[in-house]
């Protein structure tokens, strides 16, 4: 089965954004058989699945610094206990921060570890009546942490809605590996290459599909796919970008 694939590329690189034109890639989904050896002699089929990637780096233009939204929502259970849900957005893209670690301290010194899916929420089960403060333990993948603090009162059921600031690492750039359904895919392995030469190897995406490379200088780049889950192909083209000028 063949798929056609529309791969979006964003740049951004600590402080500056660039965004590339859409490219058009054209991918191939493809069923292999595999012969294995059972009591009855059977064939069994195996699914291969193909998958894309996507860089996040930036060179050229001056934006602002990103900042990351905490909205929490809350509903009454039983025994006057609440439920809340953060979600954590980037403002200069708008889209879900994944990873980010927040640490919950209530008024008794009592604490709880928080984190981010791949969503960018987080679930905050049964915080009783009182008084709370959040702070972020780890930023997420290629940001830098936030210092910011949030005082959360737990009186009744009105939406809270909070601010995190999240600047971009320098010289940072960020790779995300999805699947053809969209989905983060972790434990692929890339190179990095600068000039034809071999800068990184062995760099493997997490649980939310993404890696960073921080420490970058001026010069032409490119991630070549080296290992991926048995399930999936491994994509052999180049994933190529340039940092260089600078920022205005």
């Amino acid at each position: 089965m063949k798929r056609t694939i529309y791969q979006g590329v964003s740049l951004m690189l600590g402080a500056v954004s660039l965004f590339s034109p859409l490219l058009l890639v054209t991918a191939t989904s493809t069923t292999q058989k595999i012969n294995r050896q059972t009591s009855a002699q059977s064939v069994v089929e195996k699914q291969v699945y193909g998958n894309q990637a996507q860089l996040d780096l930036g060179d050229g233009q001056k934006v602002l610094s990103n900042k990351a939204f905490i909205t929490m929502y809350r509903k009454s259970l039983k025994k006057e206990t609440y439920s809340k849900e953060l979600l954590t957005v980037d403002q200069s893209s708008g889209k879900a921060i994944p990873g980010a670690v927040y640490e919950a301290k209530a008024e008794n010194g009592e604490t709880q570890k928080l984190t981010a899916d791949e969503t960018g929420q987080v679930s905050l089960t049964k915080l009783a009546k009182g008084q709370y403060v959040i702070r972020q333990v780890k930023a997420p993948l290629g940001y830098e942490l936030s210092e910011e603090t949030v005082e959360l009162v737990i009186e009744n059921q009105t939406v809270i809605q909070r601010i995190f600031t999240n600047q971009r690492k320098e010289n940072t750039i960020l790779l995300t590996k999805i699947t053809d359904e969209n989905e983060p895919l972790a434990g692929v392995a890339f190179t990095l290459y600068q000039d034809e030469k071999v800068l990184r190897k062995k760099l493997e995406t997490n649980q939310y599909g993404q890696l960073a490379v921080d420490g970058l200088t001026k010069g032409e780049y490119y991630f070549v796919e080296t290992n991926a889950p048995k399930e999936y192909q491994i994509d052999s083209r180049k994933l190529a970008f340039t940092i260089g000028g600078e920022a205005k």
